[in-house]
């Protein structure tokens, strides 16, 4: 996530700083357990371009492709990984990720600190246990490190630092670069193609009325299709599930949701999108957004058949994700693209997956595919009659 706070133009910022003058002081030494791939590093460094906005952000671009011997073929391999082995760099590149999207969240008028004060509390704890499944059991690709948090989504940062994070995605979107508009505009402005995408090729009017939000976070998505769906069908004939593995996402999402309109059609359920305890045909629409490129092959293949499971026939099962095909992620740079692997684990299974021969494997029939945004794309597929 907070890979994303970077552009292409920081590259270009990045090269002038390296003519800059350097922005560390490095020395060739043996390779020793204090130094890293041969080079040593010092604690403070010695170039004011990096005391600048784009020096901070060239920093993260540099001090990784200094250590890489060789341009990566996968995200995890190469420069990830010589990253990740060294943990104060690696922290470094965290904390300097961070200042850069806090910064852009200000920028636009989302106030990140004030955002999580309001997500903390005893009703927070109390919310933790109404939702915690301790029979729940999480898989081992969810058990490592996403969105520069050790803990990865098992932790109070990382879902108080949701809602904040989720509002300035827009802001790194082509069409909205410079643009003085509310955040919350521009927040609909990318759920709402999606929405329109599932009202056109999903179920027709009158044949909704139980709705999935599957891998829902702290409820933003959920949000939108529950009151997508209210309106459409009629507020008293939707019920709207949201349902996802971190305790600590749904706390959040009980707590931000609590006192909105619809509230009460809304259920949070502790769970895996890939072995639910949902019945078979419960569903009638099953919405996965911003999930696929944070998992493996194997587990999107699970999470396709569980969605299969627990749709009725003619159910839809409907996407909204990052487009693999865009002229923006296929012109990203290749260092940037690979420093994505530092908080997306799996972004390289990803973009590797063949969505439509994925869902067709599952059973379902493959609908529509249709644009979002510079960056997105809605899938929408339905299980046969």
């Amino acid at each position: 996530m907070f890979v994303a706070a970077f552009h292409q133009g920081e590259v270009t910022r990045f090269c002038t700083c390296l003519t800059a003058g350097p922005l560390l002081n490095l020395r060739e030494r043996p390779s020793s357990r204090s130094s890293f791939h041969g080079l040593s590093f010092s604690s403070r460094p010695n170039s004011s371009c990096f005391q600048s906005q784009s020096g901070r952000k060239a920093a993260f671009l540099v001090l990784s492709t200094l250590t890489a011997p060789e341009r990566p073929k996968r995200a995890e391999d190469g420069l990830v990984k010589l990253v990740t082995g060294f943990k104060p760099l690696l922290n470094l590149l965290k904390v300097l990720a961070r200042r850069a999207f806090i910064k852009r969240a200000a920028e636009h008028g989302i106030q990140w600190e004030e955002i999580m004060k309001r997500f903390q509390g005893t009703e927070l704890e109390r919310n933790f246990q109404d939702v915690f499944d301790k029979d729940v059991k999480y898989p081992e690709w969810y058990l490592v490190p996403f969105h520069a948090y050790d803990e990865g989504n098992l932790c109070w940062d990382a879902a108080r630092e949701v809602e904040p994070a989720t509002f300035v995605i827009p802001f790194n979107l082509k069409e909205n670069k410079g643009r003085p508009i509310p955040f919350m505009e521009a927040q609909d402005n990318l759920r709402g193609p999606f929405l329109q995408a599932l009202d056109r090729d999903g179920p027709p009017k009158g044949q909704v009325k139980n709705v999935l939000d599957a891998a829902c976070s702290i409820g933003v998505s959920t949000s939108y299709i529950n009151d997508f769906y209210r309106q459409r069908e009629g507020a008293g004939n939707v019920r709207t599930v949201g349902l996802d593995l971190s305790p600590y996402f749904l706390s959040v999402a009980k707590l931000r949701t609590a006192s909105s309109p619809g509230a009460d059609n809304v259920q949070w359920v502790h769970g895996d999108a890939a072995n639910t305890t949902f019945g078979s045909g419960t569903f009638d629409v099953a919405s996965l957004q911003f999930l696929f490129h944070e998992v493996p092959h194997g587990p999107t293949i699970e999470i396709f058949r569980e969605m299969y499971r627990i749709l009725r026939p003619g159910g839809a099962v409907a996407i909204l994700e990052i487009d693999p095909d865009s002229t923006a992620v296929q012109s990203m740079p290749s260092v940037a693209r690979s420093l994505m692997g530092l908080t997306e684990p799996w972004i390289s299974d990803y973009y590797s997956l063949d969505m439509k021969k994925a869902l067709e494997a599952a059973g379902f029939e493959y609908v529509s595919k249709s644009t979002v945004s510079s960056r997105h794309i809605a899938i929408i597929a339905r299980k046969p009659q």
